[in-house]
């Protein structure tokens, strides 16, 4: 199952941090990651807000919202690399 997306940046600040949020799909996420040194490598924080719609149909709803988000968790994750290596290559 592939889980197209849309997100905007809403910060960008390499080599430090940057937030995005999704602007398509009914799934609402929006997050942030920040990079500091840590001896010699670099310390990742992240964060993720993520509003799922369908956690209000009770117990079906969680299922079917426990199967979306852990494929929304692996494309993110992918996505997220892909981001992180576009900062480190701008410092």
């Amino acid at each position: 199952m592939t889980l197209p997306w849309t997100v905007e940046i809403t910060a960008w600040e390499p080599p430090h941090r940057y937030a995005f949020a999704l602007i398509n799909g009914r799934l609402r996420l929006a997050g942030e990651q920040r990079f500091e040194p840590a001896g010699d490598g670099c310390r990742v924080e992240a964060r993720l807000d993520i509003g799922v719609p369908w956690l209000r149909l009770g117990r079906l709803g969680g299922r079917i919202g426990s199967a979306v988000l852990q494929r929304v968790e692996v494309a993110l994750a992918e996505d997220l690399d892909a981001l992180h290596d576009l900062v480190v290559a701008e410092t």
